[in-house]
C-alpha cells in the first residue's frame, strides 16, 4: 500500500511494514540505539563485541559486518565510489563525500543542544556529548 512492493509470502510483508511504522520496539542495553526487528538488534550487538569476522583481502581492515565489509571493498576496486575533487580521497557513499567536504569549509553545522558547541561532522558532535552523559552519572 505504502510504497508498491509486493511479496509473496505474508510474513515478509509484515516484516516490511515495520520499516514504514517507524516503530522500534527493540533496543540495545548497551548504548540505546533501536531498531524495528530483533535481527537487526542481534547483528549491531556484534558492534560492541569488538569482533570483527570480515577483513579486506586488499588492506586487512577488519570489520564486524559483512556488508561494510563489502561496501569497504569498493574503494580498492574503484567500483561505485564518489570522488573529493579537492583532495581526491575516495568514499563509497555520497553522504560520506558530503560528510567529508564539511573538511575543506570552516562551516560546522552540527551543534550541541547542551553547550552550543559546533563540529563539522555528527561523529564529532557524537564523541563530544559523552562529555556530558559522564558528568551526569
Amino acid at each position: 500500500e505504502l510504497c508498491g512492493k509486493f511479496f509473496t509470502r505474508a510474513g515478509h510483508l509484515k516484516k516490511h511494514q515495520l520499516f514504514h511504522s517507524r516503530v522500534k520496539a527493540y533496543s540495545c542495553d548497551l548504548c540505546g540505539q533501536t531498531f524495528a526487528q530483533n535481527g537487526d538488534l542481534q547483528k549491531h550487538l556484534v558492534t560492541h563485541s569488538g569482533i570483527k569476522a570480515y577483513s579486506c583481502d586488499f588492506c586487512g581492515k577488519s570489520f564486524s559486518d559483512k556488508h561494510n565489509r563489502n561496501i569497504h571493498l569498493r574503494i580498492h576496486t574503484g567500483i561505485d565510489v564518489s570522488c573529493c575533487d579537492q583532495c581526491g580521497k575516495l568514499f563509497t557513499t555520497d553522504a560520506q563525500l558530503q560528510q567529508h567536504m564539511f573538511s575543506h569549509t570552516e562551516e560546522r553545522p552540527y551543534k550541541c543542544d547542551l553547550c552550543e558547541k559546533t563540529f563539522k561532522s555528527p561523529n564529532q558532535l557524537k564523541k563530544h556529548q559523552q562529555i556530558h552523559t559522564r558528568k551526569s552519572l
